[in-house]
Formats: C-alpha cells, structure tokens, sequence
C-alpha cells in the first residue's frame, strides 16, 4: 500500500461507500479504514428506497430526481463489480413496491387525500382480496409504487473486495490514537493523506472530534423470518414492514430504541 493518498476514509458502509465509488470515478485517490462489523445499520437495514415515508405520508424530497437517480447508480455500480466478478448475486437494485395495509381509519382517510394529490406514487389496487389468502386486514390496503430495494449486503461485500483488490483498504479499527494533524494533512501511521473524512456512523459519536454535535444513537431491531408462499417481489406494511431478504428468508420490522447499552440483539 502507498504511503500516500489524496483521501483518507473512515468507515465502508453506505455512506463510505458510495463516498469511495464517487472518489474512485473521479479519480481520487483513497484509502479506506474499516473494521467489518456484522451489526452495523447498513449490514442490518432492509434496504428500502420509498417515495412516500412517514405518518402523513409525505412524498420524499425531491424524489422524483434522487429515486432516478439512484436506480442509475446501483445499476452502474453493479456492472462495475459484476464485470470485475466481485458480485455472485443478481443486481444491487430491484423495483419492490409495497402492499401499505391501513391499520387505522384515519391511515385509510390520509392515503385517500394525498392520493389525489401524489398518483404518481400511490395507487389503489383492482382487487382489495389480491391478499386475503396471506393476510389478515380489515381495512383494505393501497399500493406505494414505483418503490426499490437494494442488497445492501451484497453491495458491501463487493465494494470491499474491489477496495482489497485496489490495495486500498485497511480492514482494520480506526485508533484515534494514530492520527495526527499535519502541517498539509494528517497522519495516520505510516499513512499520510492530504485530507480525512469520517463515514463511521454512530462511531463518531464517541471518537471525541465532533463532540460538540447533538448526536441522538438510535437502535433498530428486526427478525428475519421465514414464510411460505410469501413472494418475494413485494414489500408489505401495516405498522411494522415485511421486506424480502436473502436466501428466501424475509426480514420483518423494525423496532426502534435509544436507550441501550451495547449493539447487540
């Protein structure tokens, strides 16, 4: 590995990741430090890209660019490592709309009005018993379309082995203690970098440099689950979500808390 680099990056999850992906078509150069973690949020999450999110159903920001624009850069990113055979699954990016049960009267009454008003996004369904075979729901259902999932799992295997395969990664903790600041740069070790971005998630909570941030930690916990018939191009939602998974399972949540002691289930 160099002794120098432009870019020093911190953390190769989703936010490091793309960061690298961006660097890299740009031509800046970089080294990464990552320790692979199984517990961290973007090797858990579902991987759900929704244009419309939240209680009052609100059309995501600017959605009508970044939801086009992400199925863009999956897809290129998925020729990118599946023509350096870095990808043994299928595509980073699936249209996956979703099966939204109402759970309340209200719930219903909401998708009515912003359905009017949002029809490029929500829909109701020809046939209210589509899922009666599968599901119980009193209420009927409307349908959040077009919608995405992406293999995050999947996207950070092969990124990392691209990384491994650029010599640019250290698949190792970030020690605080091993940086220094420079005069044109920092130091880490014997690495020397003109500048450092940190994309380590919640573990710059506690690193010490950005203490001054108002930092709120949350803990989201799911079960993946395994459930017969349940088809695997669809995201169902009454409350709580249904996603397809991998390996035919299905992951099923989330439950959120931020009042924790450590990452674990």
């Amino acid at each position: 590995m160099a002794t120098h680099t432009q870019v020093l990056v911190v953390g190769q999850g989703l936010c490091g990741t793309w960061l690298c992906y961006w660097l890299q078509q740009a031509g800046i150069a970089h080294v990464v430090i990552d320790e692979e973690r199984p517990h961290s949020s973007t090797r858990v999450a579902s991987g759900v890209i929704n244009p419309v999110t939240g209680r009052r159903m609100s059309v995501t920001w600017l959605a009508d660019q970044i939801i086009p624009f992400a199925e863009q850069a999956y897809t290129a990113m998925t020729t990118l490592l599946a023509n350096r055979q870095l990808l043994p699954a299928g595509p980073l990016i699936a249209r996956c709309d979703i099966v939204d049960f109402f759970n309340s009267p209200d719930r219903r009454l909401d998708f009515e009005k912003k359905a009017s008003q949002f029809a490029e996004y929500l829909q109701w369904p020809a046939d209210e018993h589509a899922w009666r075979m599968l599901f119980h729901y009193e209420l009927g259902f409307g349908s959040i379309a077009p919608a995405y999932q992406v293999d995050l799992q999947s996207m950070l295997d092969g990124w990392r082995a691209f990384l491994l395969q650029q010599n640019c990664l250290l698949p190792q903790r970030f020690d605080s203690s091993r940086l220094q600041l420079t005069a044109n740069g920092v130091q880490y070790a014997d690495l020397h970098a003109e500048k450092i971005i940190f994309a380590d998630g919640a573990a710059a909570a506690a690193a010490g440099y950005f203490q001054l941030l108002p930092f709120a930690l949350n803990k989201g916990e799911a079960l993946l689950i395994k459930a017969e018939g349940l088809p695997s191009d669809r995201i169902f939602k009454k409350g709580n979500t249904i996603t397809p998974w991998r390996g035919g399972l299905h992951w099923a949540g989330s439950t959120y808390n931020n009042h924790f002691a450590d990452e674990l289930p």
